[in-house]
Order: C-alpha cells, then sequence, then structure tokens
C-alpha cells in the first residue's frame, strides 16, 4: 500500500474521487514503488477567486527536494509537495465523484503507470515533473497536461546530446 502524506479536510459537498487504496493497486510494482506517497489535498479556490472548472482532480509529480525556498512555496501553495514522489488527489463536487472515479480507473491510472514506468531513475535530478489531470464535466473528458520545470528539462536536453 502505497502510504498517504497528507489529508486535507474537505466539506460534506466535495469528496476524493480515489482512494489510497485503488491507485496502490493500479500502480503496484511500477519503479517508484517505494519512494510514493499520496496526498489528499484541497486549495480552497472559492476564496482566491480562481476558476475551477475543469476541476483538477489527481496529479503526479516528482520534485527535488533540494529546490530553494522560494520555488518549494511555491509548489506547497499550489498543492505540490516537494518531497520526492506524490500522487496528488483532489475533491470534485460530491455528484460528480462516479464520473470522475471511472475516468481515472479507467485512463488516469493507467497513464500514470505507463509515465512512472517511462521515468525510472529520476531521484535525485535537479528541478520538478509532473503529470496533471483535470476533468471536464461538460465534455464528459479528463485532460491531461505533462510540465517540467526548466532544470529538468535542461538536464534532459544535456541527458540527451551526451547519448
Amino acid at each position: 500500500m502505497i502510504p498517504t502524506g497528507y489529508r486535507k479536510k474537505i466539506p460534506q459537498s466535495l469528496s476524493y474521487p480515489l482512494g489510497a487504496k485503488a491507485i496502490s493497486e493500479a500502480l503496484e510494482g511500477v519503479p517508484q514503488t517505494g519512494s510514493l506517497f499520496v496526498d489528499f489535498y484541497f486549495w480552497n479556490r472559492e476564496r482566491r477567486n480562481v476558476p475551477v472548472r475543469p476541476y483538477r482532480v489527481l496529479s503526479v509529480s516528482y520534485w527535488h527536494t533540494g529546490l530553494n525556498t522560494l520555488y518549494r512555496k511555491f509548489h506547497v501553495e499550489a498543492g505540490e509537495f516537494d518531497a520526492g514522489w506524490r500522487i496528488t488527489v483532489e475533491p470534485v463536487p460530491r455528484s460528480l465523484r462516479h464520473a470522475v472515479q471511472s475516468k481515472l480507473l479507467v485512463e488516469g491510472l493507467p497513464a500514470i503507470r505507463r509515465w512512472l514506468i517511462a521515468s525510472p531513475n529520476t531521484g535525485g535530478r535537479a528541478g520538478g515533473h509532473n503529470l496533471v489531470f483535470r476533468f471536464d464535466e461538460l465534455a464528459n473528458e479528463l485532460q491531461v497536461d505533462e510540465k517540467s520545470t526548466i532544470e529538468w528539462r535542461t538536464a534532459r536536453a544535456d541527458r540527451e546530446r551526451s547519448d
């Protein structure tokens, strides 16, 4: 079972679409198994007047723990914790829980599994790299974005040039 690193209480109108058990079962045997943590995080967007749709529902990320303090603070405030490999589950309105859960089980977790298997040797690398899933309720689709910091992209380019 992948350990839970952080679990934020949420209002009753919301629900986390996945639990640690479903995530652990789907990702069993990936190279990062011993260093993964699952966080259940709620960023109260309404108080900050930030649009909430499409809903950010799941992300997996690697952040180097040696990042400078200012950079680390930015990612913690964005709900991305810089302690190595993290999977972050974010809540959705209760009425959407089952639709989002279904999409994540069929599309999201298999994509994360492939992404983790393709990135086995990232430990100790500078910067960050993440895969973020959002659910668009109007299109009934899961959207995915892959992002990385400039440090990550630079290290990747250096590695590719030396091959």
